[in-house]
């Protein structure tokens, strides 16, 4: 299980590089023959083969030049920075050193297999024109004043010669080399090393002498040469390590990475992992995620967001994406938000007047919204949360009688700060009995602080200084400065209140000081109250009766402009 456990979790380790096999010609080319060593310059490669050829390629594996150099295995092709200049050793002691565009030089044949060659880095530039050989001996070659070649032995004795290379005025070889790729990162702690595990066509067929490594001086470049496979090892870029990410599906860390460096990456797009993301969450089963993920994947782009709500609408998941929609600079369709309220109507009553409370009334139709609120009140008229919440419709419609008509019938606690808020005191003067039948304490401290924003009669008692309560008209759609208040005292407790075509005969009581507390100590009672068929324009007791001075309406349009008296019997 252990073991198990382990290869898991290297298979979860990322590649350090990326790899990729050079094809094109070469892919021809190992198909009839087999690579024996390749050299790399910054401008193209030299691939030596067992059946004695070196073929020039460019950085795409494509053939440019092809040289037919011997019958059995190239050992070694080496070339000099400016790259006009080539070294080959092959296993039948051939030995061929010339310039690619000139083909002179060097060509030597020996009696024993030459393993390595390798040019002076400034080969073209030197007049000596200095390169080594190895077989059984480590050989420099140079050319004299006379232009001929002289030889020197370097190194000899210790077995054949397996690599050379040449820096500068340095050179290193050596008998014998294993050679593995690693990567190494060293802190302050510990080394820790890591590697990849290459996949190398019959690999099986090889031994560790097959494979040769190459790097392109100046580049991130290493190619892995085996007998029938040539790698390109890369380094990675943050393109390939998102493309790893994703792959794992580890979405959230791919998105990340593509925030952080979104400047650099060329191959991918933030917006595009990021609905990767909400795929892949939705696959899940995890829709408020993919949901809170739609705010900042989405962003202000309204075509992936209305495509987003109808996806959540096929898979029957509207609500979880509603608390997500947005409703700042960015609005979506009326029609998006009302699919939404409908949704949550046909299911969710509270959830319904939550969207309807925290949602601006601008991103939706309102009255489409009243009428299917209606529509719902006909199967259930008494249910609260939909007739409050219709109350609030009709609030932001401005159609505050409504709303006012709703708050005063569920007794709601929000009526006061409603009419309060939109300055509804005219609209609550026919109003007054149901507030004081709702919460008389409240009614009563309303009218009394906010008596001059009530049209009405005022009575005050000044012997106490206190403010007793107001006596409303009837007929609020009269001007009251075409049709004045009369006034008149019968007696020190009766009041007689004209207004209109009203008539209110109003008595002043003394109120049971078991009901005081903060109250007035007086209170008023309307005894009596009749419309009459004429404008009422003044008022005067006149002992049981009533003397009126009036106004008669002939028609809708006019009135008789002379006033006439009346004596009105028996009116208290």
């Amino acid at each position: 299980m252990a073991g198990v456990e382990e290869q898991e979790e290297e298979s979860e380790e990322e590649p350090k590089l990326k790899y990729e096999r050079l094809s094109n010609g070469v892919t021809e080319i190992l198909q009839k023959d087999a690579a024996s060593c390749m050299t790399v310059h910054d401008k193209f490669l030299a691939l030596g083969t067992h059946f004695g050829k070196v073929f020039l390629l460019d950085v795409q594996g494509n053939v440019t030049q092809k040289f037919e150099i011997s019958s059995v295995k190239i050992n070694q092709v080496s070339l000099d920075e400016s790259g006009e200049n080539v070294g080959i050793c092959s296993e039948d002691g051939k030995v061929q050193v010339f310039g690619l565009y000139t083909r002179e030089g060097f060509h030597e044949n020996f009696d024993c297999p030459i393993k390595v060659v390798a040019l002076h880095p400034q080969f073209s530039k030197s007049n000596y024109k200095q390169f080594v050989t190895g077989g059984s001996k480590l050989l420099l070659y140079e050319r004299n004043w006379l232009n001929r070649w002289k030889m020197s032995v370097l190194h000899e004795g210790e077995g054949t010669i397996s690599n050379v290379q040449w820096r500068a005025n340095l050179i290193a070889w050596a008998n014998n080399v294993l050679v593995t790729l690693y990567f190494v990162k060293e802190n302050a702690k510990h080394l820790e090393i890591s590697s990849d595990a290459l996949s190398v066509r019959n690999f099986q067929d090889n031994e560790c002498r097959d494979y040769r490594l190459e790097h392109a001086e100046g580049e991130s470049l290493f190619y892995i040469i085996s007998p029938k496979d040539i790698v390109v090892a890369k380094e990675r870029d943050q393109d390939d390590h998102i493309d790893w990410l994703l792959d794992k599906k580890k979405y959230e860390e791919a998105l990340m990475a593509a925030e952080i460096s979104f400047k650099n990456i060329k191959r991918h797009d933030v917006q595009q992992i990021g609905m990767e993301f909400i795929n892949h969450l939705v696959e899940r089963g995890e829709y408020d995620s993919a949901a809170r993920k739609c705010q900042k994947v989405l962003g202000k782009n309204m075509e992936l967001w209305e495509n987003e709500v109808y996806r959540f609408k096929t898979i029957g998941q509207l609500k979880a994406i509603s608390q997500y929609l947005p409703r700042g600079d960015l609005r979506l369709r009326p029609g998006i938000y009302e699919m939404i309220l409908h949704e949550f109507l046909k299911t969710d009553y509270e959830g319904f007047a939550m969207l309807i409370r925290e949602w601006p009334g601008e991103l939706y139709n309102n009255m489409a919204v009243v009428q299917a609120v209606g529509d719902h009140l006909k199967n259930d008229p008494n249910n609260r949360t939909l007739l409050t919440t219709l109350a609030e419709l009709y609030a932001y419609d401005q159609r505050y009688d409504r709303a006012l008509e709703i708050y005063l019938r569920l007794r709601h606690k929000d009526v006061y700060q409603l009419i309060h808020k939109h300055n509804l005191f005219s609209s609550i003067e026919d109003k007054i009995v149901l507030l004081m039948d709702f919460d008389k304490e409240k009614a009563v401290d309303m009218l009394l602080d906010n008596e001059d924003k009530i049209s009405g009669v005022k009575i005050y008692d000044i012997s106490t200084k206190q403010r007793i309560t107001n006596v409303l008209r009837d007929d609020v759609t009269l001007r009251p400065d075409m049709y004045p208040c009369s006034l008149c005292w019968k007696d020190s407790h009766t009041l007689i209140v004209g207004w209109g075509m009203s008539i209110k005969i109003c008595a002043v009581k003394e109120r049971n000081p078991t009901e005081l507390r903060d109250l007035p100590n007086r209170y008023v009672e309307i005894v009596s109250a009749f419309e009459t068929e004429f404008f009422i324009s003044g008022l005067a007791p006149l002992a049981d009766q009533l003397v009126t001075l009036y106004f008669v309406k002939e028609n809708a349009k006019h009135l008789v402009r002379e006033p006439r008296l009346v004596q009105l019997l028996n009116i208290w």
